[in-house]
């Protein structure tokens, strides 16, 4: 079990305007990052297996940007997912020494829009919220210093009726990880 809190920051906003010819440059007030907090909990379920869940808020508010184009509201991340270490077993199969987490998240995005057809936040807002499906996979160097992991998200955005789009996105990530003794052991035999 863990968490973790975070302090709200203020930064300057400058707005530019620029045309052929011509440029407008005024200060837009300050942008307020707000403060936010995670707390996030692991299970063993065996030897192999840990069932992992995650909470995540950061209070974005109306008074973190004044604008007639977007509202705010809290962002808020849950997330559960299943992880399964590699195998230590001698003469295990690829498959079984490859550590994989299956898992999935719902997040709230802060942004609040206008709503389909309206030219602002008057005409009412519509939430942006987020669903997706997580598949990730990694290998570890025989020093456990470096390693390669592999994430793959299949989600979706949006509200048609409200926003007028609904979008569905994949996302592939790609990490490599190389300590000194990964470099070491591979270069300089």
């Amino acid at each position: 079990m863990g968490a973790v809190f975070e302090t709200s920051k203020r930064l300057p906003l400058d707005v530019t305007r620029a045309t052929v010819g011509a440029a407008d440059h005024f200060s837009g007030g300050q942008l307020t990052v707000p403060s936010g907090f995670a707390a996030g909990v692991s299970a063993p379920l065996g030897a192999r297996y840990r069932a992992v869940a995650q909470y995540r808020r950061a209070n974005w508010s109306r008074s973190s940007l004044q604008s007639d184009l977007v509202d705010f509201r809290a962002q808020q991340r849950f997330s559960l997912g299943l992880e399964r270490k590699r195998s230590s077993e001698e003469g295990a199969s690829f498959w079984g020494r490859l550590p994989l987490r299956v898992g999935g998240y719902i997040l709230q995005w802060p942004d609040l829009l206008p709503r389909a057809g309206a030219s602002d936040v008057s005409g009412g807002t519509a939430a942006v919220d987020e669903r997706a499906l997580t598949l990730g996979a990694g290998l570890v160097t025989k020093d456990n210093g470096g390693g390669l992991d592999v994430s793959l998200e299949l989600g979706s955005r949006g509200n048609k009726s409200d926003l007028g789009v609904n979008e569905r996105f994949v996302r592939l990530g790609i990490s490599f990880l190389l300590s000194d003794e990964t470099w070491k052991g591979s270069f300089h035999k």
